[in-house]
């Protein structure tokens, strides 16, 4: 990558050189440190005389399949663009690769304190959700409801608020988010489904005519009372992954796993398909606490997991896709996990590398949290980077949630400070299977108690990052592009 990088600057250099009466200085750091990596330029010029064609971040961003190695110059950014793959700014300050963001966030349209909006958060293409899961609908005391909201004219804006058609006091719907293309599904882990309390449900709703439409209910086939089904949710292209983590397998109380239903396309009904849990799952493990898939690979973790002997270590799970059955291939665990660790809190897969959060360890701070990063090397998961916060401090609880799109990772860590919270931006190198930090994200108006970053997730360009404690837990919903 970094000699990539060297070649392009070379490009620019032989642009930038070409302004008349321009103001320029180009500089390529050799040094060794983060931002010196990435080869980074610091270009001072005037627009006149500029060689690149000249547009607005949305012409940008709505280019029809743009040529690998294409410049621009984004007039509201005031930085020249580079496509390869994703958007890259190659015009920035020397200082950082990016500097540290404070970022305003935005209210439910209705929302009142108490209700949590943002305490999970959702994000694909040009649509994100975020639930309330204690909103009171009507007279219904925590029923819950989700926010969708949509990307145009290059601003997010609230689109409609979802609740369940059947809804009723304490279901807590919101709880649980999915989102993949034209289909989003809403947990309400707190569902009395005919008399068995709290056994759980989701709904499915499908994007119509430019409006969300509740289309199916979703419960697990032999769920039971306290089985918490809906509290977690994946979806992926006509595939869908419940959790029951507080399922009972056999004598393992609460051992936990996982529904798997698929999208008929003819007929346009979800169907479930298996029920899969860990071949060594043993009461108390909470089997789905996270769940990520991807292709024909998925993983789902058990943060509770007792780990030779060392209470709630936590691990995650590889299943991967075989003749349309998803198979256990492997379990993973922290080369250096503890007790309390929690390994799983958050879990995420692209292609042959998986991301772990881990918010309870320990590192030279007590609970300052860890993502680790793992890559598929010849049938094995091996554990290649420990990563954590650049400023990692006590109850940081970093790895909280995890996102990824293409190279690009979100991690968010809800404590620190008050509990203020934050998110932080990596980038992937799958050529050295390492993540380097690009960017600490915090809310502007942050103030204790807010679990800024408790759930984030990545889109392509687009970061959503939900801070649930604002106001008194009426919570707030914070959006931000990678550029």
């Amino acid at each position: 990558m970094p000699n990539s990088r060297i070649k392009i600057a070379l490009i620019i250099i032989f642009f930038v050189f070409g302004f008349n009466n321009s103001q320029a200085q180009v500089a390529i750091s050799t040094t060794n440190t983060p931002a010196d990596q990435s080869a980074m330029l610091d270009i001072q010029s005037t627009s006149k005389g500029l060689l690149f064609p000249r547009m607005t971040s949305a012409q940008r961003r709505a280019i029809a399949n743009p040529a690998a190695g294409l410049v621009v110059y984004d007039t509201e950014k005031q930085a020249l663009y580079l496509f390869n793959g994703l958007w890259k700014a190659i015009a920035v300050t020397e200082s950082s690769i990016l500097p540290n963001a404070s970022i305003t966030g935005i209210e439910a349209p209705d929302g009142v304190s108490g209700d949590v909006f943002g305490y999970n958060v959702k994000i694909s293409g040009n649509y994100a959700i975020a639930g309330a899961s204690q909103d009171d609908i009507g007279s219904n005391g925590d029923q819950g409801s989700a926010y969708v909201y949509k990307f145009e004219s290059g601003a997010w804006t609230f689109m409609q608020k979802l609740v369940a058609n059947d809804g009723a006091a304490g279901d807590n719907f919101g709880g649980g988010l999915a989102i993949d293309s034209n289909y989003i599904i809403v947990g309400a882990n707190n569902d009395d489904v005919g008399e068995n309390l709290n056994q759980g449900s989701a709904y499915v709703f499908k994007l119509e005519g430019g409006v969300w439409v509740q289309k199916q209910k979703l419960t697990g086939s032999n769920a039971s009372s306290g089985d918490i089904f809906g509290g977690y949710a994946a979806i992926k292209k006509g595939v869908a992954v419940i959790a029951a983590s507080l399922d009972d397998i056999g004598t393992a109380t609460d051992a936990g796993s996982a529904y798997i239903f698929k999208l008929n396309d003819s007929t346009g009904i979800w169907n479930e398909t298996q029920k899969i849990y860990p071949n060594d799952g043993t009461s108390g493990d909470n089997f789905a606490n996270s769940i990520f898939i991807n292709g024909d690979k998925m993983i789902i973790s058990s943060i509770y997991d007792d780990v030779n002997g060392s209470n709630r270590k936590g691990s995650a799970y590889i299943f991967t896709n075989q003749n349309n059955t998803w198979v256990q291939t492997a379990k993973i665990i922290a080369n250096d996990g503890a007790s309390l660790d929690y390994f799983g809190t958050n879990v995420a897969i692209q292609g042959d590398f998986a991301l772990v959060g881990a918010f309870g360890a320990d590192g030279s701070y007590g609970n300052q949290g860890a993502c680790y990063l793992y890559k598929l090397e010849t049938g094995v998961w091996v554990q290649k980077q420990k990563v954590v916060a650049a400023d990692a401090s006590a109850n940081g609880f970093f790895g909280n949630s995890i996102g990824i799109s293409n190279n690009y990772v979100i991690i968010g860590g809800h404590g620190g400070t008050g509990l203020r919270g934050a998110a932080y931006l990596f980038e992937l190198n799958p050529a050295s299977s390492t993540m380097t930090q690009l960017q600490k994200i915090t809310a502007a108006d942050q103030a204790d108690n807010d679990y800024f970053g408790y759930f984030s997730d990545i889109s392509n360009y687009n970061l959503i990052m939900g801070a649930y404690g604002k106001n008194g837990q009426k919570g707030k919903v914070y959006f931000k592009s990678i550029d």
